[in-house]
């Protein structure tokens, strides 16, 4: 039976975009993907390319498929997970806010109109209010 005064009761909920292992292995795998594009931009200046090949036909198959679709689906996919983040972030920061020991205004909470702001301006805006997870680093990546 569960008591009001068990840990796990009194445990704050977060959705699971919000929770600390997925954003640091969101930020990992951003970081990961910055530094192997540093990586295969050193060696492309260092050699003139990354693969040689007489004529345009002559790449194999797994070159051309990693040189025009993989990017794109590596870009889909991370961003739709940091889309996950954002609206989760949009859309439970009123909660955080009321669910503050010492509460929260009206204008701090439930009149939050994050979704209607310029992209850019959330961050800026949201660290006025004193709103943590909407002025958190990780929104500054649509700066």
């Amino acid at each position: 039976m569960i008591g009001l005064n068990d840990q796990n009761w009194n445990k704050p909920w977060k959705p699971f975009t919000l929770r600390a292992p997925t954003i640091i292995a969101s930020l990992l795998i951003t970081v990961a993907l910055i530094a192997l594009i540093e990586y295969i931009n050193k060696i492309s200046i260092e050699q003139k390319a990354v693969f040689f090949a007489e004529e345009a036909g002559d790449f194999p198959v797994g070159v051309v498929f990693c040189y025009r679709y993989l990017p794109q689906m590596i870009v889909v996919v991370l961003g739709v997970g940091w889309a996950a983040v954002d609206l989760d972030v949009k859309r439970l920061e009123p909660y955080f806010q009321l669910s503050k020991p010492e509460g929260a205004t009206a204008s701090n909470s439930i009149f939050l109109h994050y979704p209607f702001e310029f992209i850019g301006f959330v961050p800026i805006n949201a660290a006025r209010k004193g709103c943590v997870f909407g002025a958190c680093p990780l929104r500054l990546r649509y700066s």
